[in-house]
């Protein structure tokens, strides 16, 4: 299995090389702190313009931030891969991830309103007045807009793939699960190709009183939450060949794990473990040494671009993950893609790891 492509909407840039440029020449994602919330400040992705990349204008009705940003990714990704003009998509399959519904908490309040008498909690038991008061105010569209599944369907619609769609919601580690996923799809035979990634957009109100509640690390940086999206194209070896494609890099092993008892430590170092072990000639020495080194160098490496872009929750992880890849193409050496190892953690101490190989491994 390899990596034919990578489709980036971040803070810093739309493609590796300008990130990557960006972060070379010290530039920090611009920010803004988040009112009434001590710590927490917000980046968002100044001059997004979503309409050129929806072959089908319309659906922008129906589509929040974030599935904008996916389907913005996409083509992106499908144009890096060479095949933005590829007609038969239904073989494909699409695995994405985003950490939650914002439920556009916004036009909710507006549906609220003032309700006056009777007492507001009438809402919660009484069904026909919740209908009348509350789901009567609110656009019939509004639903359409935040089923959970809807940043996957929208990237099909667009892409005209009616392949396998699937949307994982696991919070900040869903699009590394996804890409974990699509990957095991495609080793295991079921697919050929596959779009994966993540997608969030966590700048409404919902989200942001939900982050409030994170503090950052004393004498640290404020906790920066950001827009973004990263897909990337997982392609069979030998249909990447046939179609003379450019291999950027592969993924190598995959895992994902949950903190029992609270203890994420060990969970991290599970995950990092299990995807080094399945990683095969990266992972010659599986050794607790090892893991522990992998975990302080994998953190250091996603603290500093997290505070360089923001943290994009679900795609913090693809994003990371296509930055790690381009270097390590740069490097060329095979020291370099045995370090190309991507961690998320999510706010409950939830863990999804991913080992890379660079091209020159592949």
């Amino acid at each position: 299995m390899v990596v034919t492509g990578v489709g980036l909407v971040t803070t810093l840039g739309g493609s590796c090389a300008e990130i990557r440029s960006r972060l070379a020449s010290g530039e920090v994602a611009a920010r803004r702190p988040v009112t009434g919330a001590s710590g927490l400040h917000v980046a968002a992705i100044d001059g997004f313009a979503a309409r050129p990349h929806f072959r089908q204008p319309k659906a922008l009705k129906v589509t929040d931030r974030k599935t904008q940003l996916a389907v913005a990714a996409a083509a992106r990704a499908l144009a890096d891969a060479g095949l933005a003009d590829v007609g038969e998509r239904d073989e494909w399959a699409i695995v994405l991830g985003c950490s939650a519904s914002d439920l556009q908490s916004a036009e909710l309040a507006r549906a609220l309103g003032p309700l006056g008498p009777p007492a507001p909690e009438r809402a919660v038991d009484d069904l026909q007045f919740f209908a009348e008061r509350i789901l009567g105010r609110l656009n019939p569209l509004w639903l359409l807009v935040n089923l959970p599944n809807m940043v996957g369907a929208h990237v099909g619609i667009q892409l005209a793939s009616h392949g396998p769609n699937h949307t994982l919601t696991g919070d900040w580690i869903a699009g590394t699960q996804a890409l974990g996923e699509a990957y095991l799809a495609i080793a295991g035979g079921e697919r050929e190709v596959a779009l994966a990634g993540g997608a969030d957009a966590p700048l409404d109100p919902f989200d942001l009183g939900c982050l409030a509640t994170r503090r950052a690390p004393a004498g640290g940086p404020p906790f920066t939450v950001a827009e973004g999206a990263a897909v990337w194209v997982l392609e069979e070896r030998g249909h990447a060949r046939r179609r003379g494609a450019r291999e950027l890099g592969e993924i190598r092993g995959y895992s994902s794990t949950a903190a029992v008892g609270g203890d994420v430590p060990a969970a991290i170092r599970r995950a990092l473990s299990s995807a080094l072990a399945g990683a095969g000639d990266l992972a010659d020495e599986p050794a607790s040494a090892r893991v522990e080194s992998a975990a302080r160098q994998t953190a250091a490496l996603s603290r500093e671009l997290h505070h360089r872009l923001g943290h994009a929750l679900a795609a913090s992880g693809p994003i990371d993950g296509a930055l790690r890849l381009a270097g390590m193409a740069e490097a060329s050496t095979a020291a370099s893609a045995a370090a190309g190892l991507v961690l998320a953690i999510g706010t409950l101490g939830q863990c999804a790891a991913l080992a890379l190989a660079g091209p020159e491994c592949s």
